[in-house]
């Protein structure tokens, strides 16, 4: 009869002295407790300083864009400069001819206003820039048409746009058409003409004025008074 020696329960020996390292086996100790699992939740930090409640219903509010009668201004003056100088491309699908005879038909059915023919001066100047190159033209008029659409949100901003579009007009007018005096438009157009842009400059000045004036908040106001005023 062999004495065979018993398998010993590794809980009470122990780990074995050595073992592979890629090994997953973990060593239990007798009398070791497991650890606690922490706590995952943060206990808030106390004193620290919280955004003020009216502030936090402000965030996400939109501030209140200009007052109604800005915005009418500016799109009144500047619905008239798009038409206007809109209206010579007509020369480029029936001829100048043809342009001349619709832009005076146009005019002689515009009213008076306050004893003016504005009919008259619109058919003579519109008719004065049928010489103007495309390109040029054309970039006044979409200047224009930016202006009228951004005075909804800011009039200023329109009103340089609606500038830098009239420098277009004039630059070409200057170096280019005075050169062209008796070919391409008549001293009646000619005069016109120069008149109506002067009469758009002085427009955008005042208008500039006037919204510059009103742009300058009073001592005490608030910005949702300043805007609805």
């Amino acid at each position: 009869m062999s004495l065979s020696r018993p398998p010993q329960d590794p809980l009470i020996s122990g780990p074995p002295k050595w073992r592979w390292p890629w090994s997953r086996d973990r060593d239990v100790e007798i009398g070791t407790r497991a650890p606690r699992p922490t706590a995952a939740v943060e206990a808030p930090t106390a004193g620290k300083p919280q955004a003020p409640r009216q502030h936090q219903q402000q965030i996400g509010v939109e501030a209140p864009g200009p007052a109604g009668w800005r915005v009418l201004l500016v799109r009144l003056a500047l619905g008239a400069a798009v038409l206007y100088h809109l209206a010579p491309q007509i020369g480029r699908v029936v001829g100048p001819d043809n342009a001349r005879s619709l832009l005076t038909f146009l005019g002689e059915r515009m009213p008076l206003v306050m004893d003016v023919d504005i009919g008259r001066w619109f058919a003579l100047g519109a008719a004065g820039w049928l010489w103007q190159p495309f390109l040029a033209g054309m970039a006044g008029v979409i200047l224009r048409v930016v202006a009228y659409n951004a005075a909804r949100r800011s009039p200023l901003s329109a009103i340089w746009i609606a500038a830098t579009a009239l420098v277009i007009d004039a630059a070409t007018w200057v170096f280019m058409g005075l050169k062209l005096s008796g070919d391409a438009w008549s001293p009646a157009e000619g005069a016109a003409l120069t008149t109506l842009l002067k009469v758009e400059a002085a427009v955008l000045f005042g208008l500039f004025c006037l919204l510059a004036s009103t742009g300058r908040k009073k001592l005490g106001e608030t910005d949702a008074q300043f805007n609805r005023g």
